[in-house]
């Protein structure tokens, strides 16, 4: 996938202002271009130490870092009231631990009209490919928890699920029986136990998605207002490639239906005067049958509205065929 053409195709770079994360030797703006800074969790000297015997990092062309991301938000590395037009982070969300808390996180450096270009492993084709996708309850649960290094669930769930995988095989409709496991469960466990009791940070892919999952992942947050964004544009993985695109475009949250105290409101304009709590409200209801006519007309009406104005966010999320961007290619994909 060329990642710039696909960003410059949908976004003139010219004159905005971005941060890239961990873009470690392969960045996907160049410095000096669209008034870019580097966010890594570590200076540019430390990186070159840190991967210093790696030999699939170039260490000369590792980027100048300008903010140092070591824990808390991610707002908190950069100046306060730094707005950017653009955040860039190429396989960098799938290890992000809390990504409900990230993607929030985000918009919070994104002037009103900023993007995310996200670029994303395709499950299907990596060494997650065994790995079950992650559900809104991983999510929800992950966020609730406030996670700032991967958990013991997390790292478990990576290790143990891990494959040694050829693309091409992958592509070509392979059974899963050809790609052997890269770690004993056994290992898993204890990695899992060490994390537990305040190991190491251990870095893994704690999100697991393809195209389709990913976009049904992203509505369901839109529902419960986590998410403000709408997907601007969406590149699905190609024939032969393991990652995905995607353009987040800031927007505001989006509606949700009545809260605690808006039913509340609402059975006070309906003529409600008790007091809430204990199942009062629920009595009253039921002992007074116009009180309730007019208490659920009012629900309703607020629900259609939503619901309306649900209808038309459903344009921002593409619709996927899960039998091309979610099952595994089988011998004979008219793709290949």
């Amino acid at each position: 996938m060329d990642r710039l053409g696909f960003l410059s195709q949908h976004v003139g770079l010219s004159g905005l202002t971005a941060i890239e994360i961990g873009a470690l030797d392969h960045p996907v703006l160049v410095p000096g271009s669209a008034g870019v800074g580097y966010l890594d969790h570590l200076d540019t000297p430390g990186l070159r130490a840190k991967y210093r015997n790696d030999p699939a990092v170039d260490k000369e062309r590792i980027v100048e870092v300008s903010h140092v991301w070591s824990g808390g938000p991610m707002s908190s590395a950069v100046p306060a009231g730094l707005r950017v037009d653009l955040l860039v982070a190429s396989h960098v969300f799938e290890h992000i631990p809390d990504p409900v808390g990230w993607l929030l996180d985000a918009r919070r450096l994104l002037r009103d009209d900023g993007r995310v270009f996200l670029v994303l492993p395709d499950r299907r084709f990596t060494f997650d490919l065994k790995r079950r996708d992650t559900a809104l309850t991983d999510w929800l649960g992950w966020h609730l928890r406030r996670l700032e290094r991967p958990g013991p669930d997390q790292v478990f769930d990576h290790f143990a699920g891990v494959c040694a995988v050829s693309t091409s095989r992958a592509w070509g409709g392979a059974d899963e029986a050809e790609f052997p496991a890269m770690q004993d469960v056994r290992v898993a466990h204890d990695l899992a136990v060490s994390v537990a009791a305040g190991g190491d940070y251990l870095d893994v892919h704690c999100s697991v998605f393809t195209p389709f999952h990913f976009v049904a992942l992203c509505r369901e947050l839109s529902r419960l207002g986590l998410f403000p964004y709408r997907i601007e544009a969406f590149r699905p993985t190609e024939p032969n490639d393991i990652e995905f695109a995607v353009l987040l475009r800031a927007a505001d949250r989006t509606p949700v239906g009545p809260g605690q105290d808006d039913l509340r409101a609402i059975a006070r304009a309906a003529g409600y005067r008790g007091e809430f709590g204990g199942g009062r409200l629920r009595g009253a209801l039921d002992a007074d049958p116009a009180l309730r006519g007019r208490y659920e007309s009012a629900v309703a009406a607020v629900h259609a509205e939503v619901d309306a104005q649900w209808a038309v966010r459903l344009a921002d999320f593409p619709a996927l065929d899960p039998a091309l961007h979610h099952e595994r290619p089988r011998p004979g994909d008219p793709r290949l």
